[in-house]
């Protein structure tokens, strides 16, 4: 695989918001380039939103007012990560909470128009093992994790 096509695969995994109507704004792979949806060479310039979703509550510390600063700084994107720890921390529970929460910041940066990478982030995979990212019942021999 080319380096061009497992970046627009990648760009076809994500979730992008530009504006309130995102079915119109979303980027497209052509050619092996992003375009925006004028057909434009689209080039991110983004910003990581990460440290602090590694751990509870899984979210970023940016409040709205922050995201104001993105386009004056020539910032037209955002890393966010996502833990499946907060989207799922009971197995087949989803926490409608936590999942409202990454929806705002989405939307915080979409009537901005910045774009959003939504990063379902892991590193080691789990807090169970010292690491972030996988709910401790999904590391077998956890407290709530299935059996082998």
């Amino acid at each position: 695989m080319s380096p061009n096509g497992a970046l627009a695969r990648t760009v076809l995994l994500v979730i992008f918001a530009a504006s309130v109507h995102a079915e119109e704004a979303v980027p497209r792979v052509v050619d092996g380039r992003i375009r925006d949806p004028q057909g434009r060479l689209l080039v991110l310039r983004g910003l990581n939103t990460g440290g602090a979703s590694k751990h509870a509550p899984y979210l970023p510390w940016q409040e709205q007012a922050d995201f104001d600063r993105l386009r004056p700084w020539g910032f037209n994107a955002v890393r966010l990560l996502v833990s499946w720890k907060g989207v799922e921390p009971s197995p087949g529970v989803i926490d409608d909470a936590y999942v409202d929460e990454v929806a705002t910041r989405v939307r915080w940066c979409a009537v901005r128009g910045v774009y959003v990478l939504i990063d379902f982030h892991q590193d080691l995979y789990a807090e169970a093992v010292g690491g972030n990212g996988a709910p401790d019942w999904a590391v077998l021999g956890s407290p709530g994790s299935a059996p082998p």
